[in-house]
């Protein structure tokens, strides 16, 4: 086996360089406010299908549970 040192910062070497920090996108302005560059490039009826089929389930569930209710209490 190799010797692994113990400490993470014999791992960085001692050659003094830091290592480089991340390299983020950078923010947009859209209609007065900062946003992110979108990485979304889904079309806008495919993302209405995704928002409905994500509601469907609970709104049918919930009433499920109204209809049976009224239908006890009446």
């Amino acid at each position: 086996m190799t010797g692994l040192p113990a400490e993470p910062r014999e791992r960085i070497g001692d050659s003094g360089v830091k290592p480089a920090s991340p390299r983020h996108d950078p923010l947009s302005r859209i209609s007065g406010r900062l946003t992110a560059p979108s990485t979304d490039r889904t079309p806008i009826y495919e993302r209405a299908v995704q928002h409905l089929s994500r509601w469907a389930g609970p709104a049918v569930l919930i009433g499920t549970v109204l209809l049976i209710g009224w239908w006890i209490v009446r």
